[in-house]
């Protein structure tokens, strides 16, 4: 999630989420995904859902993930609403990405609100079977959704807009910044991102144990 001028990955970069050493605090796995803590966390619990497989975005993915990542988002939306606070899942959908490479943040900062919703151009979608219909047809796209217990995220897709899309990470960035009074760039919340880090992947690991 970017809320700074860093700039994305030319295209004949390689990918670093191809690399699996890229990631140092792996959660948990299935066949086709991982969850990770993310390198630059908004607020402590910012986890990354990234298929192993090569994709442009969510959008972009097959029908049959599902199989593995609906299970996957019920379990986080669960571990964040019960160790945290109930999570926002975000994704950039190509436009603005600064990895060329699918990723869903779930940031624990609470429920959607009407002034994130608001936002210009907001097209609802129930699951991500309409992101993916949505992609099909306009490309891209930056969608936001509510983490929910089922692992079907309700929620909307905002257009490739650079107004509409900092409105909607404007509001996100004010709400992480009341829970993370530290909160800071990209860049430098990367540079000191190893204690959040640690302290999500040990309480995933109590969570689950105690399930």
């Amino acid at each position: 999630m970017r809320f700074d001028r860093h700039q994305p990955l030319s295209a004949h970069s390689p990918c670093p989420f191809c690399a699996p050493a890229t990631f140092t605090h792996v959660l948990t796995e299935t066949p086709e995904l991982m969850l990770v803590a993310d390198n630059a966390p908004l607020v402590e619990g910012h986890l990354l859902i990234v298929p192993r497989a090569h994709y442009s975005c969510f959008g972009a993915t097959p029908a049959s993930l599902d199989a593995e990542l609906t299970p996957l988002l019920a379990e986080v939306s669960e571990f964040c609403a019960t160790v945290y606070r109930p999570a926002l899942i975000f994704e950039h959908g190509i436009f603005a990405q600064s990895v060329p490479h699918a990723h869903l943040h779930i940031v624990p900062v609470g429920g959607l609100s009407a002034a994130i919703m608001g936002q210009q151009g907001a097209h609802p979608v129930s699951d991500l079977n309409d992101v993916r219909a949505y992609h099909s047809g306009i490309q891209h796209y930056v969608y936001l959704a509510q983490a929910a217990s089922d692992g079907k995220p309700a929620g909307a897709l905002f257009p490739p807009d650079m107004g509409t899309y900092v409105g909607v990470l404007s509001a996100l960035r004010h709400r992480s910044q009341r829970m993370n009074p530290s909160f800071a760039p990209q860049h430098i919340r990367r540079m000191g991102s190893g204690p959040m880090m640690a302290a999500v992947a040990e309480r995933w690991a109590e969570w689950h144990d105690s399930r």
